[in-house]
């Protein structure tokens, strides 16, 4: 148990960090063959933080808040409606939310629960939602969204189906949800290709304006 305990740890960490050998060019490590391999003298090794890593998304959110913004930010949270192990929850999963402006953040909760009805529980499952923005990203795809439901072409549009299509990478998004309906409904391809407010589709189509 213990074993599975130690590798578990040492995933966790390998996720978030590089291991790089620290030895000078040519040198070949002597192998020694016992129970386990080892080489002799040992391997000497430096760690460096991966690209992407949230090690930094935590060190820019705890460099960048002072102790009174932080008790400021828990209480907005809470305004907002989210507990407090659900603010701790997002927090863990993307420590950059606590650097957004609340500006950003409110605007988004509203969006999302009042707009596409999703729960609290719904973002803090997911908070990188809120990272993403309402104008290039998040209206835009709820839009598609919208569009391809309201002519029969995907099914109900929920929390669940939102969030799955705003991760997704553009050109995946486009593959899944535009391109592959660019026969059925060439305004909405248009329009979104474009990225502006969707003032070229009727009026009624369940889309919202910029």
């Amino acid at each position: 148990m213990a074993f599975l305990q130690m590798k578990r740890v040492v995933a966790g960490v390998l996720r978030q960090f590089l291991v790089v050998p620290a030895l000078g060019e040519g040198f070949q490590p002597v192998f020694i063959s016992y129970l386990t391999s080892k080489m002799k003298g040992g391997f000497p090794v430096r760690i460096e933080v991966r690209e992407g890593s949230k090690v930094n998304e935590f060190s820019l959110a705890m460099s960048s808040i002072s102790k009174l913004n932080w008790e400021e930010r828990w209480a907005f949270m809470r305004k907002l409606g989210f507990s407090h192990a659900e603010s701790l929850s997002m927090f863990k999963r993307l420590p950059c939310i606590f650097v957004l402006s609340k500006e950003n953040v409110q605007s988004r909760v509203e969006f999302f629960t009042v707009k596409q009805n999703f729960e609290l529980s719904d973002i803090a499952k997911n908070p990188v939602i809120l990272a993403l923005s309402l104008e290039k990203r998040v209206i835009p795809r709820c839009n598609v969204l919208e569009v391809l439901y309201s002519n029969g072409l995907i099914g109900r549009v929920n929390a669940g189906s939102v969030t799955t299509a705003l991760k997704l990478k553009e050109e995946k998004f486009i593959e899944k949800y535009v391109t592959k309906y660019q026969v059925a409904v060439p305004e909405m391809v248009h329009t979104y290709k474009r990225q502006i407010g969707l003032a070229d589709l009727k009026e009624g189509d369940g889309l919202y304006k910029m």
